[in-house]
């Protein structure tokens, strides 16, 4: 569920493939189709030293605009809490520090929660699991090779065709 609040977008998830011909990433690409059910505008077939590679990996500006937001404000509301759990908890065993200051505390410690919250959210928006996925393109279609790209909606998707284009290629990589 927190998952759902704080990526907007509607394909998060990607798979990619290695192949030394279009034929063969082609085929791959409609058994795909036939087979799993993906939808053809979900699969991309990346060319070698191809222009578009950026535009192609990741569609989804706005909706990547909308993550970068959501996260942030969601995870800094969970620091909040998480921070206000951690000064009820410690007004409650009477730490001296807090019995004494008690506003300063409580205020410190919420910051630090939103802090951390708001941290945590700007590591969600940037999506390193994306990192391997595009240096992996790159390289591909750098040594003048073709790459199928899959855009997947929820993780049993992307382990179904994970696992169906190993029959084609011994090179596939995927996001999380």
């Amino acid at each position: 569920m927190l998952k759902q609040a704080v990526i907007a977008e509607k394909y998060p998830g990607k798979v990619g493939a290695a192949f030394d011909s279009v034929e063969k990433a082609e085929l791959a690409a409609d058994k795909l189709e036939e087979e799993i059910g993906i939808r053809f505008e979900n699969i991309e077939i990346l060319k070698p030293k191809d222009r578009a590679l950026e535009k192609k990996l990741e569609p989804e500006g706005e909706e990547i605009k909308n993550t970068i937001i959501r996260s942030h404000v969601t995870m800094g509301l969970v620091g909040l809490v998480a921070g206000g759990g951690v000064v009820t908890w410690m007004h409650q065993t009477q730490i001296p520090m807090v019995v004494f200051s008690p506003y300063y505390t409580t205020f410190i410690v919420l910051a630090l929660g939103l802090v951390g919250g708001l941290l945590l959210g700007g590591l969600i928006s940037l999506r390193p699991d994306h990192d391997r996925l595009i240096n992996f393109s790159r390289d591909v279609t750098n040594q003048r090779r073709w790459m199928l790209l899959v855009h997947v909606k929820t993780m049993e998707q992307k382990k179904k065709v994970k696992t169906y284009l190993h029959g084609f290629s011994d090179e596939i990589v995927a996001t999380l």
